[in-house]
Parts: C-alpha cells; sequence; structure tokens
C-alpha cells in the first residue's frame, strides 16, 4: 500500500502535542495512542466511508505519515493541514510527486497538483 509523507521542511519538526492534539479532533480518529512503538510515537487509525487508514507521526519528529493515495487519505492530509496552521509539504512514498500545500485548499486541486507530478 502506498502512503503520504508530511513534513514542514529538511531535519524540521514537528511539535508532538500540537500534532496529537490537532489530529485527535478530526473526525473519524479512532484508537488513537501514543508510545514508543517502532518508528513513531504516535498511531491512530482514521475510519472513514468504511475504509481505514493508520496514521503515525515519526519518532524523529520530522515526519507524518498516512496509508493510501486516495480521496480519504487526502482528505484527511487536507484537514490536519488546515489544522495545524503550518506550511506542509507532502510526497508518496514513490517521490512520484512532492507539493507544498500552502496554497493547495480542496481536494480537487491537490488531487490536480499530484496529477502534475513533481
Amino acid at each position: 500500500m502506498s502512503k503520504l509523507l508530511l513534513f514542514i521542511g529538511e531535519n524540521e519538526q514537528f511539535d508532538k502535542d500540537t500534532v496529537v492534539q490537532q489530529i485527535r479532533k478530526i473526525v473519524g480518529v479512532r484508537n488513537d495512542k501514543e508510545g514508543n512503538f517502532i518508528g513513531s510515537v504516535f498511531e491512530a487509525e482514521y475510519a472513514v466511508n468504511n475504509e481505514s487508514y493508520i496514521v503515525r507521526l515519526s519518532d524523529d519528529l520530522e515526519t507524518i505519515t498516512v496509508d493510501g493515495i486516495d480521496d480519504n487519505s487526502l482528505d484527511f492530509v487536507l484537514q490536519l493541514k488546515t489544522l495545524l496552521m503550518i506550511p506542509l509539504q507532502v510526497v508518496d512514498m514513490d517521490y512520484s510527486f512532492h507539493l507544498e500545500l500552502a496554497n493547495v485548499n480542496s481536494l480537487v486541486q491537490l488531487k490536480e497538483e499530484i496529477r502534475k507530478g513533481v
């Protein structure tokens, strides 16, 4: 399964408490837990439209991963971008695109930017 990687910039860290707090605000987030997991300090499930996605904050606090690249996971990214109110970038695991999300405000727009590629 493909994943989306969200980050601020090279070697820039998220504030763990802020990220966790904002992810928990998103409707559909459940089974969230903090701890020292393999490669992450926070994990949650995002369930919407009979689909389920795992969201993780990396243990170095530099990336947030979201399972899948479909409308639901992309919508999660947009919701989180709005809640965090910081400049975010997103890439997929294959690096077929790398986008700055500052001026992306809709699912249609995000999908169009992804279609264009890097």
